[in-house]
């Protein structure tokens, strides 16, 4: 198939029309084939060499990307992290992100941690409350009393081994879940956590509330993000390689001097 050709689906595909619909689609069918890990990775990989024909500077979509907390401070539901890595998201999606200190896990931490609140005192744990007398669940927790006792213990301990061992990278799977949590079969949760870049280069927070809001309440400088959506306009610029839009950011593509195969490798052996 020849480049203009190739160019011509690849826009079709960024479209948000009928085309887009048909992706979702897609992705979902080949989930159910390949759950879990498997059809996170091959999905990150296909993108990977896909967009690659088209992004001479495609980034290897398991880089860690180091960043101050005090630079996230959007969030958004758009963005599936279910679907793999370096996804290429057009529309407004990066202009719905809200202040990740609204959120009620953002929120309840703080209560818990910086005003050692009980947890009953907090807007993490009520928040929950009301799930549960609403009759539904969270993460999997049949009921507020075994929420209570595998989530919350497991929180207080991440926090605790965070502040007294510091932040260890997630490659060794250092802060699972516990098992009873739906998320504990996801594989993205090995990673650390995941962030998606807006149009204008906005860090836009993803996935990994807990582990973000204990580092951002422990006063950690730098810690490793993986990056799990770019806006369109922002890749284009970072292709076009904009220095004076660039220059200090952390997605420059200049700071990208780890070995791909040998990233990608030790991701997908773990």
């Amino acid at each position: 198939m020849d480049q203009k050709k190739l160019l011509y689906i690849k826009n079709i595909l960024e479209e948000e029309t009928l085309a887009s619909v048909f992706k979702k689609g897609f992705k979902e069918f080949f989930l159910k084939i390949y759950p879990d890990k498997y059809g996170f990775i091959y999905l990150t990989k296909i993108r990977h060499i896909y967009y690659s024909r088209f992004y001479k500077k495609h980034p290897n979509p398991y880089k860690l990307v180091w960043v101050s907390p005090d630079n996230i401070s959007l969030y958004t539901k758009e963005i599936s992290q279910r679907y793999g890595l370096g996804q290429i998201k057009c529309g407004d999606w990066d202009k719905k992100a809200a202040d990740i200190e609204n959120n009620f896990i953002y929120k309840g931490l703080r209560e818990r941690f910086c005003q050692q609140n009980s947890w009953e005192n907090t807007t993490y744990y009520n928040e929950v409350l009301e799930i549960y007398e609403s009759g539904r669940t969270i993460w999997g927790y049949q009921s507020i009393e075994d929420f209570k006792k595998n989530r919350l213990g497991y929180v207080d301990n991440l926090y605790n081994n965070i502040k007294n061992n510091g932040y260890r990278t997630n490659i060794d799977r250092e802060h699972n879940v516990p098992n009873r949590d739906v998320r504990s079969s996801q594989w993205y949760q090995s990673l650390e956590p995941l962030i998606a870049i807006g149009r204008d280069g906005t860090l836009i927070h993803v996935d990994g509330f807990h582990r973000l809001a204990i580092l951002d309440i422990l006063d950690i400088d730098q810690i490793p993000v993986q990056i799990c959506a770019r806006h369109t306009n922002w890749l284009n610029k970072r292709e076009e390689l904009k220095s004076l839009n660039m220059k200090g950011h952390p997605d420059d593509p200049n700071l990208d001097s780890m070995s791909r195969n040998q990233m990608t490798t030790d991701m997908e052996d773990r």
